[in-house]
């Protein structure tokens, strides 16, 4: 499965989204580099820092610019 993230700065910065599992594990850091003010998206491919499938559940999504955690949202990832 894919899920597309989707998210919106107020300000320009590096940006990354930290998946962690229920038990409060990091699983996966999508680095996105640099972004400009606006929306912006991409797809996590329900794979951790490995690449190995994660199990389906609830995963929580940090959104951190320069550092920062700016915003944290809950999905659910089904297989």
């Amino acid at each position: 499965p894919r899920t597309t993230l989707r998210f919106r700065l107020d300000q320009a910065g590096s940006a990354d989204l930290e998946l962690i599992d229920a038990r409060g594990r990091r699983v996966q850091t999508l680095e996105l580099g640099p972004r400009a003010i606006g929306e912006h998206s991409t797809v996590w491919l329900g794979t951790d820092h490995r690449g190995r499938a994660v199990a389906s559940g609830v995963y929580y999504v940090r959104l951190r610019l320069d550092g920062r955690i700016l915003d944290a949202r809950s999905i659910t990832l089904v297989r």
